[in-house]
């Protein structure tokens, strides 16, 4: 999301912004009360993998090889965020999305 909202700021700067902001948070989007109302969640850092599943749950129609590449030349750096991120942001990371991090069994 940072390097989304980047423009032509600098992006330790919009990092930060953004996670003091917390508005990165999904868990929400597809939960009601709490619990799961999906019935599949795709996972980014698995997304070929995971649409590759759904596409074989719908009977074999072809998803990942029509994806567009929108914003893909937003983002600059293609570290993973575990060697980008600081500590602390880490941190505030979890605290905003803890019930994300259970459910999806990432580490703390």
């Amino acid at each position: 999301m940072a390097w989304f909202r980047l423009g032509s700021g600098e992006f330790s700067e919009m990092l930060e912004d953004t996670i003091e902001r917390g508005k990165y948070r999904n868990y929400d989007l597809y939960t009601v009360d709490g619990a799961v109302a999906v019935d599949f969640i795709i996972r980014y850092e698995h997304l070929a993998e995971d649409l590759k599943r759904v596409e074989e749950r719908l009977g074999g129609i072809d998803i990942l090889s029509r994806l567009p590449l929108a914003k893909a030349s937003y983002r600059q750096d293609r570290r993973p965020a575990s060697e980008v991120l600081t500590t602390g942001q880490k941190s505030a990371i979890q605290k905003v999305c803890v019930e994300e991090f259970e459910l999806m069994g990432y580490p703390e």
